[in-house]
C-alpha cells in the first residue's frame, strides 16, 4: 500500500514539474503574417500580466528571424481584443526585422503560398531565453524548447526595416 501512495505522489510531482514549464504560463501563441507569406512577428498571450520592465530585445528568439521590437500590451491589437486596464499586460508582441535572403536562386520557380481563410499558412517557432517577471513579482523561467505558433493574424505592410 505504501508503494502505491509513493508512486502516486511521484506521478503528481512529475506532472506538476512539467506544468510549471512554459505550458501553464503561456496561454496562446500566434504568428503575425504578411500577405506574401512571411512571419512578421509573434503574439504571445500569458496567463498572468507581464511586467514590461522585465522584457528586453534579448528575452526571445524566433527561429529564422531577428527580434527588432517588442511591446507588452493589455490587449491583442491584431485581434481586436479590448484589454483590462492595469499595470503590465498579458500579451507580448514581438516584431521581426526584415533580413536579406541568405542565398539567391538562379531559377524562376514561383513561390507557392498556402492561403487558408485569406491568411497564408505560416507558423513561427519562438523561445523565451531569459526569465521574465509578472506584475505580482513571480518569475516565468526561460523555456527549454521552442513553442510553435497556432493562431495567425494578418498584418498590412510587412516586416520592420
Amino acid at each position: 500500500m505504501n508503494k502505491r501512495i509513493l508512486a502516486f505522489c511521484l506521478v503528481i510531482f512529475s506532472v506538476s514539474a512539467i506544468l510549471s514549464s512554459c505550458g501553464t504560463a503561456l496561454e496562446q501563441t500566434g504568428a503575425l503574417v504578411t500577405m506574401d507569406g512571411k512571419a512578421a512577428g509573434v503574439v504571445l498571450k500569458y496567463t498572468s500580466r507581464i511586467d514590461k520592465e522585465s522584457v528586453t530585445l534579448d528575452t526571445y528568439e524566433v527561429e529564422g528571424g531577428v527580434v527588432g521590437h517588442f511591446f507588452v500590451s493589455d490587449s491583442n491589437p491584431f485581434r481586436g481584443d479590448s484589454g483590462t486596464p492595469g499595470k503590465g499586460g498579458r500579451y507580448v508582441i514581438i516584431l521581426l526585422k526584415e533580413q536579406a535572403p541568405e542565398t539567391e536562386t538562379a531559377d524562376d520557380t514561383p513561390v507557392v503560398i498556402d492561403i487558408t481563410d485569406g491568411i497564408p499558412q505560416v507558423t513561427a517557432k519562438v523561445r523565451q531565453v531569459a526569465p521574465i517577471k509578472t506584475v505580482d513579482g513571480k518569475t516565468i523561467r526561460a523555456w527549454r524548447k521552442p513553442v510553435e505558433t497556432v493562431d495567425r493574424y494578418p498584418v498590412e505592410g510587412g516586416l520592420m526595416r
